[in-house]
């Protein structure tokens, strides 16, 4: 049996997986049984107890359905985006009734890819290439610490041996050609934004890494100020109460604080903030509204209904944004135009990338023969317009593929592990 080999790319809210033999080329794997499609798992998990009170956990788009079903209760949680926080100070979390590494709450995504993946295949993987963002974070020790944790999580869940590349490295070999030329490919996830210049001789001869750039801003942080920016009003924005009393501003701020939903409930400090709020405001229905969407961790599904209609407005003009909690109703419309202000920090960051990359290439616009477009966020049209005004629309390719990362990562591994 010939010897197989994973490219994973563990993706801030999408994890796929592509599988390499000698012969290659890369083919993706199926690695969640309930997504439609089964090679895209969405990075998420979630923590329950079945009727019998027993511990039960699901990942991917089961942990959705669980969550829709069952809701976060008592010692339960949803989590999501875990790229996002792999290097953050806080390494634990409590999770039915016991303290969880977060290397193991990763591990646990990771081991289901691989079960499923291992399976899909017929035999035990050993080897994995996985991708890293240019950056986790801003701050270098937050990003190494997440690349630490990630390298740990491989190891948990079974792998003997890893290797890491950048994903805009990974991005650029899926998308190759073998035409000669310089390409960029352009990476937006959920959590991060990744640039790559690669010059390709033509032919045989292997492409040359020229430069890379990245930053921490992509679609999470669109949906965050779009929140901030359309949607606070039903949460309480400008209500008042008593001599111009207002629920603080730094508490609403955490309403699209994706990143902190599975903290906030359980920080001490918050939930003072919010007992505070509610004897201020004389226990008002919009605070105590306010309070449990923050303690019954409703912001999962809040932010996600924000993000489908946020890609909705891709193809369409106007959307409305429908969220019911408990006591707390949302149905606001958002007009396309309405995304200008909230995307342009991912604008400037998109141009700051390019810039650099480019530079550290000694390379100019011009000199660029193609630009591959991966990755959700990729989609939006505003990046594909700010994209072609700079470098010509005939040269900007790719619909924002979720799988081409893992397909790169695929063939690198072959070409690492198996020569």
């Amino acid at each position: 049996m010939d010897e197989l080999v994973y490219g994973l790319d563990f993706g801030t809210s999408n994890t796929s997986l592509a599988v390499s033999d000698r012969k290659g080329p890369a083919r993706l794997v199926p690695i969640d049984p309930h997504a439609d499609p089964p090679t895209v798992l969405p990075t998420q998990l979630f923590f329950g107890r079945d009727s019998r009170g027993a511990p039960c956990v699901s990942h991917g788009a089961m942990a959705r359905k669980d969550l829709i079903r069952q809701g976060v209760k008592g010692d339960g949680r949803f989590l999501f985006e875990l790229k996002a926080v792999m290097g953050f100070p806080v390494r634990t979390t409590r999770l039915l009734g016991r303290l969880f590494d977060l290397e193991e709450v990763v591990a646990s995504v990771v081991r289901f890819v691989k079960e499923n993946a291992d399976r899909a295949v017929g035999q035990r993987v050993r080897r994995v290439m996985c991708g890293l963002p240019v950056r986790f974070n801003d701050d270098p020790e937050i990003d190494a610490r997440a690349e630490a944790t990630l390298a740990r999580a491989l190891e948990i869940a079974g792998f003997e041996e890893h290797a890491f590349s950048l994903e805009p490295v990974a991005a650029d070999a899926a998308s190759g050609t073998g035409e000669a030329g310089v390409s960029v490919a352009v990476d937006i996830g959920g959590g991060t934004l990744d640039v790559s210049v690669v010059r390709r001789p033509g032919g045989s001869t292997p492409p040359e890494v020229l430069g890379v750039a990245g930053r921490v801003e992509a679609g999470r942080n669109v949906d965050r100020r779009l929140i901030d920016e359309r949607l606070l009003l039903p949460f309480g924005r400008d209500l008042e109460w008593g001599d111009g009393h207002r629920i603080p501003p730094w508490v609403l701020t955490k309403v699209g604080a994706w990143s902190e939903f599975h903290l906030l409930a359980d920080d001490a400090d918050f939930r003072r903030a919010l007992a505070r709020t509610e004897v201020d405001s004389r226990r008002h229905p919009t605070v105590l509204a306010l309070s449990r969407y923050f303690l019954e961790r409703q912001g999962y599904s809040f932010v996600r209904e924000v993000e489908a209609r946020k890609i909705d407005l891709s193809e369409q003009e106007a959307v409305r944004v429908r969220f019911v909690g408990v006591d707390l109703l949302v149905l606001e419309d958002v007009r396309r135009e309405h995304l200008g202000p909230v995307l342009e920090p991912l604008l400037r960051a998109l141009d700051a990338c390019l810039d650099e990359a480019l530079a550290r290439a000694g390379l100019r616009d011009a000199d660029v023969t193609t630009v591959e477009r991966i990755g959700g966020s990729a989609r939006i049209p505003a990046i594909g317009e700010r994209l072609a005004a700079r470098f010509g629309r005939e040269r900007v390719r790719g619909a924002g593929s979720l799988t081409a990362v893992a397909l790169g990562l695929g063939e690198l591994a072959r070409q690492r592990f198996l020569g």
